[in-house]
């Protein structure tokens, strides 16, 4: 009787959305069994599956009001259901609640708590979770460290991740791809390309683990952060090599790679090596090579990549024509410049504060006060308040010109200006 009353509870909650199963039980006749701890950990993981963290810690309030103690299995399923929502705060005072209640949460227990603070970039609850384990008696694991190691790549934490990967080798506690790969993100996320390219090229000695796309990708972005193209194409003949297929993140952090190290020629060629690999570039692809074209004021280039996107399907927004006004500000181009100006318009794409000072910057530059007069009157008109480059790059074309009264209008403009605005060059 008890296994026909389990078996029907478990295939009702399988197929309602609400918990009616568990209370048919809990309500039942008096003679029916009551769900018992099999029957509260079941439902419970039957919600942590389903993302229903709510409904997973209504069971368990329930299971302590039904006097059913919950065990570490049950705790622990509501924290991985808590980790996979979003509800680090959830997460940790199940953990405290564990302890209080006289069950000793164990390695998993903390490793889901620390992955939950780490999916919503909680760094220092994880790290805190991390220092405490050793006085509770639990020793962390390589999920463990994984955990951790990602946290710090969440928040750009470099040096605690390598450090936690120093430990681990202190502890003898394996690391494994996850782990060595999660610490290679870190760098990347911090810039620190020297330490993700030692990485990376330890980890077949040092630990026996043969590196993934996911390493490789993580190395050349960290490359990219740094402008080391060469180093990031290096690696793209080490995939190839290892049959590793780059992925669009791959060839994304390579033309980025470019852009930084000023090479937009390379960057043009690898999104033609894209196509090569049956791969389709992206929008955040093709801004990278547009940057890369703009800060070399390669202006015909940047109007080609706008061309191609658009033959794609991909629609050209406000950044990519803010780049190609880059590169008519360094090639001194003020005509074209405008002309994007008025594209921006026909294709009803509102420009904000640093297209307009880039074009304000091209135009006066280019001698042409009254342009970026215009252009100064244009951006009050659309609500972008003007900050202080605006107007001294206005100032700068009026004076040149010989216009005293238009000087004096915008240096007066320039004084009432809100500080922080005053302060933004």
């Amino acid at each position: 009787a008890t296994s026909e009353h389990f078996f029907l509870f478990f295939f009702s909650l399988l197929a309602t959305d609400r918990l009616e199963a568990l209370d048919d039980m809990r309500q039942g006749e008096a003679n029916a069994p009551k769900p018992n701890l099999v029957c509260y950990t079941t439902a419970i993981s039957v919600c942590e599956q389903a993302g229903w963290w709510k409904r997973a810690l209504e069971l368990l309030d329930q299971m302590i009001e039904a006097q059913v103690r919950p065990d570490v299995v049950a705790y622990n399923a509501c924290i991985s259901a808590c980790k996979k929502t979003g509800q680090w705060k959830h997460a940790l005072r199940l953990l405290s609640e564990m302890r209080a209640n006289a069950v000793q949460p164990n390695v998993i227990s903390y490793s889901t708590a620390i992955s939950a603070c780490e999916k919503d970039g909680r760094w220092t609850e994880a790290d805190r979770l991390m220092s405490s384990m050793s006085s509770h008696g639990v020793r962390p694991d390589t999920i463990c460290y994984s955990a951790y190691i990602s946290a710090c790549a969440s928040s750009k934490k470099s040096k605690e991740a390598t450090e936690a990967l120093v430990k681990m080798r202190a502890d003898g506690i394996p690391r494994n791809v996850y782990t060595l790969s999660a610490c290679i993100i870190a760098c990347a996320r911090n810039a620190d390309s020297d330490t993700a390219l030692k990485l990376l090229s330890e980890m077949p000695v040092k630990d026996g683990v043969k590196p993934n796309d996911v390493c490789y990708n993580a190395a050349i972005s960290a490359c990219a952060s740094d402008g080391r193209w060469k180093e990031g194409l290096g690696l793209l003949d080490v995939m190839s090599a290892n049959r590793l297929k780059p992925s669009v993140v791959t060839y994304g952090s390579l033309i980025a790679a470019c852009e930084k190290g000023g090479n937009w020629k390379k960057a043009i060629e690898l999104l033609t090596l894209m196509k090569g690999d049956d791969l389709k570039p992206n929008a955040i692809t093709y801004i990278s090579a547009l940057s890369a074209c703009a800060q070399a004021g390669q202006v015909n280039q940047t109007l080609d990549l706008l061309k191609k996107m658009r033959i794609e399907k991909i629609e050209p927004n406000l950044a990519c024509y803010t780049a190609v006004m880059t590169a008519c500000n360094k090639a001194k181009d003020w005509r074209k410049a405008v002309e994007i100006m008025g594209d921006l318009r026909v294709r009803k794409i509102q420009p904000d504060l640093i297209a307009y000072s880039v074009c304000i910057a091209t135009v006066a530059n280019g001698g042409q006060w009254e342009t970026a007069l215009l252009l100064l009157d244009e951006m009050e008109r659309d609500g972008v308040k003007p900050d202080a480059a605006a107007y001294k790059q206005c100032i700068a074309a009026c004076k040149k010109a010989g216009r005293p009264e238009a000087v004096q209008d915008l240096e007066d403009k320039l004084r009432r200006l809100p500080k922080e605005m005053s302060t933004r060059e």
